[in-house]
């Protein structure tokens, strides 16, 4: 699948400040996780999804990684279900009793645990490796940690492409990998290969850098800049405005059940 790189660059998202952005990162998942009631767990997820066709990303890009999300989140529901014994029985799978308090903290747990990650692959496809290092020296740290950074996100499609080679090549020798259950549970055979070809390539790249004399001059200088523009600070205000909203909604939510 080609999620890290079929952002819709020309989208309003994708074009503001990476500031702006980690800033709905950020408080968007702290509010994520701190969600007490299935109905702002559910919503946070719509908005979610909402912003994401909302940066010019189609929802089918993500589709094989809901697909994944699915098959991992029914077995956590119903794990939840049989072993917190809460609430009314739901249903019965032979001996098994499943109840309905496990099963609904079960599906808040898998959709805040989706919402997080939808929230991290908003941001990775929506701001670029130039972004980020530029964002990360405006925040005064060091410019080769900044350097560093955007050589990571650079590496996430290659990342993927050798993933989808490796799944071709174990299919070519007999094993089944060809839906999304049979990826999942063969996934143990394809990591091993994908960590061995992510440290070797680690490695090719960082004896390249060295030899360039990447740590040689301890400040670095880059053709762009950041700078606010007026969409920006209307982004960041309409962000906190919402953070604002919902963390009141959640603290009335908080003070009722408690």
């Amino acid at each position: 699948m080609q999620l890290l790189v079929s952002a819709g660059r020309d989208s309003v998202i994708s074009r503001l400040d990476p500031r702006v952005k980690i800033l709905w990162l950020i408080g968007n998942a702290v509010f994520t996780i701190w969600c007490l009631s299935p109905g702002l767990v559910a919503w946070n997820f719509f908005i979610v999804l909402f912003t994401i066709r909302l940066a010019g990303i189609s929802l089918r890009d993500l589709l094989p990684f809901l697909k994944i999300m699915a098959v991992i989140g029914i077995q956590l529901i119903l794990l939840q279900g049989l072993l917190r014994t809460q609430g009314s029985p739901v249903f019965h799978l032979g001996p098994a009793t499943f109840y309905s308090e496990g099963l609904l903290l079960g599906a808040m747990g898998v959709l805040t645990l989706t919402t997080l990650s939808l929230l991290f692959l908003q941001f990775i496809m929506c701001t670029t490796p130039e972004e980020m290092a530029l964002m990360i020296v405006k925040c005064r740290l060091p410019a080769s940690s900044a350097v560093l950074v955007g050589l990571a996100l650079r590496f996430l499609p290659l990342l993927e492409r050798d993933l989808r080679e490796i799944y071709e090549s174990q299919e070519s020798r007999g094993i089944a990998l060809t839906t999304t259950w049979q990826k999942a549970k063969g996934i143990v055979t394809v990591i091993l290969p994908l960590i061995l070809r992510t440290l070797r390539r680690a490695h090719e790249v960082s004896l390249t850098m060295e030899l360039k004399g990447f740590r040689l001059h301890g400040t670095r200088t880059f053709l762009e800049d950041l700078s606010f523009r007026r969409t920006d600070w209307l982004a960041a205000a309409a962000i906190g405005g919402y953070l604002v909203l919902v963390t009141t909604v959640n603290l009335q939510v908080y003070k009722i059940s408690f």
